[in-house]
């Protein structure tokens, strides 16, 4: 017999794998607005920006997996139930440009799809030291960094761009960067290095014209996919097979060490001979990756930053995820599923393995793998 908290965790379980069939079966469904918008209608769409944008409704594809069990697993997850489905909440769905002329920047804005535009306030009689003519503020958290880069800071350009791109060179970009492959993607966009600011939270701002792109959809294929084509990513199809492990020579970050790359390497290069690349983000420049993840036709890689690289993809590519768990085969994700809802909003095929997480490490079992690969290589 359950002790009382066993039972009620088990209780919970069951409602939530209720709801979650339930969320399965249903199509189409208006989820609620927040409080903040549930009372008033929905703002009319402005053509052409700025003003309002109203995103279409869509579908998160769920995994493949090879194991049944590993299903079970994911659907025990609530984030995933979350994202998985029809995306069809309103306020998760909408866009906004703002300009605020004489407009002073607060830099607690966390510039999130909620960004509250209200705290950006107009002042005609002062201006802050750092005083700006045209300041487009991007102050997402961690947007320094490539991944948060990627899926923070890079959809809200992709819905600002055709605006913006009307005031070049006459804008000033408020952001963070301390890696150069941010810096490069900053490039590929058009903006150059005089037009980007680096943006301290304890400072203020103003400017003639403020212009606030924050409120942007959190995850949107037209946004995944309009990133590629901002960064000039146009393949249709690629044939290599890249293997993206972490390992103790190229990881910055300590854990989810693929701890068997060796024997995986090795069983790839003898099954795919010359369309095999082991990718070892230290040994390729910017522009190196994006040509090299141009050509991907398999992606396989254990959960962490390389696989961010599958956003470089062609939208045919197939995605072999491994993510660690904690107390294998009942215990929580060591990692959220980001990759699992970009790969899908791109339309690549990706496929979730989930393996027990070794002090924070990994083994793959090659056997599996071999299975699985006989699948993916037929589709």
């Amino acid at each position: 017999m359950m002790d009382g908290s066993k039972q009620q965790q088990h209780m919970d379980e069951l409602s939530f794998l209720h709801a979650w069939q339930e969320k399965k079966n249903t199509t189409n469904t208006r989820q609620p607005l927040p409080k903040a918008l549930e009372q008033t209608e929905l703002p009319p769409a402005t053509t052409p920006f700025p003003g309002w944008k109203h995103y279409k409704p869509f579908h998160v594809a769920m995994p493949t997996f090879i194991d049944p069990a590993h299903e079970q697993i994911f659907v025990r997850q609530k984030m995933n139930a979350e994202l998985w489905g029809d995306n069809n909440e309103s306020a998760r769905l909408l866009g906004e440009i703002r300009i605020v002329k004489n407009g002073w920047y607060d830099t607690a804005d966390d510039c999130g799809y909620k960004a509250n535009y209200e705290r950006h306030h107009a002042d005609n009689m002062t201006h802050a030291a750092d005083h700006f003519a045209r300041l487009v503020p991007v102050m997402v958290p961690d947007g320094w960094s490539f991944q948060h880069f990627l899926d923070g800071v890079l959809p809200k350009l992709v819905q600002a761009l055709p605006y913006l791109q009307t005031l070049q060179p006459n804008i000033t970009i408020l952001t963070q960067i301390k890696d150069a492959n941010v810096r490069d993607m900053w490039h590929r966009l058009g903006f150059r290095d005089e037009q980007l600011v680096e943006g301290y939270r304890h400072k203020k701002y103003s400017a003639d014209e403020l212009i606030l792109i924050c409120r942007t959809p959190p995850i949107h294929p037209d946004l995944w996919k309009g990133a590629k084509e901002n960064l000039g990513l146009f393949a249709k199809e690629g044939e290599k097979v890249i293997l993206v492990a972490r390992t103790n020579s190229n990881s910055r970050n300590k854990g989810r060490l693929m701890l068997n790359a060796m024997e995986v390497h090795n069983y790839l290069s003898k099954r795919y001979n010359q369309s095999y690349v082991f990718f070892d983000h230290k040994a390729y420049s910017f522009n190196q990756t994006l040509a090299l993840f141009q050509t991907a036709r398999l992606i396989i890689g254990g959960h962490g930053g390389g696989l961010y690289n599958l956003n470089f993809a062609p939208n045919s590519a197939k995605v072999v995820e491994y993510m660690q768990i904690e107390d294998y085969p009942n215990g929580k994700e060591v990692g959220y599923g980001i990759f699992w809802a970009m790969s899908s909003l791109l339309g690549q095929d990706y496929w979730r393995v989930y393996t027990p997480s070794i002090k924070r490490d990994f083994t793959v079992n090659v056997s599996q793998l071999d299975d699985l690969l006989s699948i993916v290589d037929d589709k």
